[in-house]
């Protein structure tokens, strides 16, 4: 059974490293539900569409199937870097990574967070602690938890 995840962040088309981080994780054998595509094909009023479906429904739906995804996957990584400021996590990355933290995920967070002006301050102000890595070292963490994963037989 293949790990399964999604990439909370700032879908941006300033922020292409995000994309890239997909295809390291998708090349390490994980099943990356969000973002649906591999590009940024229409950006307005900063909500990113990366495949067309995306643009024909509704983007409350759109963020629906997002938490289902968080639900049923078994890790939440949140790329938390958008240009020069490592560890950003706007409203939405706040919110998602506390529904993770409710779904009893475990959570990647790739810096230690800093909190962008609209964003709540429930988990800056929470007990809990962050375990930020390296990039460099995701993919290796990443191996460690599908190995963790498939001994426990889930």
């Amino acid at each position: 059974m293949r790990l399964r995840t999604q990439i909370s962040g700032k879908y941006s088309p300033d922020n292409a490293a995000l994309f890239r981080f997909k295809q390291l994780l998708k090349q390490a054998g994980l099943h990356v539900s969000f973002p649906v595509g591999d590009e940024i094909i229409e950006y307005e009023e900063e909500f990113a569409i990366t495949v067309p479906q995306e643009s024909r429904v509704p983007f409350h739906l759109t963020e629906e199937e997002f938490y289902r995804r968080i639900e049923e996957n078994h890790i939440q990584i949140v790329y938390n870097l958008y240009g020069l400021q490592e560890g950003y996590m706007g409203e939405s990355t706040v919110v998602e990574t506390a529904y993770a933290m409710v779904c009893n995920k475990p959570i990647i967070l790739l810096r230690d967070p800093f909190f962008g002006k609209r964003a709540s301050r429930t988990l800056a102000d929470s007990q809990c602690s962050s375990h930020a890595i390296d990039l460099a070292d995701t993919h290796a963490h990443v191996k460690t938890l599908l190995k963790q994963h498939l001994d426990h037989g889930a």
